[in-house]
């Protein structure tokens, strides 16, 4: 219809970004948050029950989350809107923004299960316990810290996969985001807005990865010792 692509974008991009974020943070949280509780109690019986749900979120493709949402929690109970409504923004945000994090949390989960579990057994962990130092001071200083980078990692890669992947989850709940509007490019062979929609996560995918060195930084200042030695 002759619309510019940056009006496109304008009215499209606001909300996949919300989403996107809120998602990841709430996913990423949560992970981090049950991926180290599973590791200081491996090998339990909690241990090996978030082993067996985080396989099963990982291998469970993020638009079969949407499905069984949009029908246990839209059509058979009603709890809450199937569609996307502007006039409850919240409400409708509430299936998506689930079906997001689902598969972020068990990715971050397992990850970070894994890796503080490999701190844990380090040889500086050891000796900082054979000095005394445990609690809250061992799992803030040696632990969350030295097992953060891998995960930071994993979770920016899925930031620019989720926003990329979001063409089917907002087909689902009639999302009027980027990836409803490229899937509406390809269908009428839209190459303008098809181009301008790969130049844009190429440029999410940049600035991802920029944030990323950034964090390292933050996290670890040893890495912006290296890099200037």
């Amino acid at each position: 219809a002759n619309v510019p692509i940056s009006e496109l974008l304008r009215d499209h991009m606001p909300i996949t970004l919300m989403l996107g974020l809120v998602s990841m943070v709430t996913g990423s949280l949560f992970g981090m948050f049950v991926g180290f509780l599973s590791a200081m109690a491996r090998n339990s019986i909690g241990d090996k029950i978030c082993t067996v749900l985080t396989i099963i979120g990982i291998s469970v493709p993020s638009y079969l989350f949407s499905i069984f949402l949009s029908y246990m929690l839209g059509y058979r109970t009603g709890t809450l809107p199937m569609l996307y409504d502007f006039r409850e923004p919240v409400l409708s945000s509430i299936m998506p923004v689930i079906s997001y994090s689902l598969p972020v949390s068990a990715v971050v989960c397992r990850f970070t299960r894994d890796e503080a579990v490999s701190v844990i057994d380090s040889d500086y962990v050891l000796f900082a316990r054979s000095q005394g130092i445990g609690g809250a001071k061992l799992l803030r200083s040696y632990i969350l810290r030295n097992s953060l980078i891998p995960v930071i990692t994993v979770e920016m890669l899925m930031l620019v996969g989720l926003l990329a992947g979001s063409m089917v989850t907002e087909q689902i709940f009639s999302i009027p985001g980027i990836g409803a509007l490229l899937t509406n490019a390809i269908s009428v062979n839209d190459y303008n807005v098809i181009i301008a929609m790969t130049f844009i996560f190429a440029l999410i995918f940049i600035a991802a990865r920029l944030l990323l060195d950034i964090l390292y930084g933050i996290i670890d200042p040893r890495i912006r010792v290296s890099g200037k030695e």
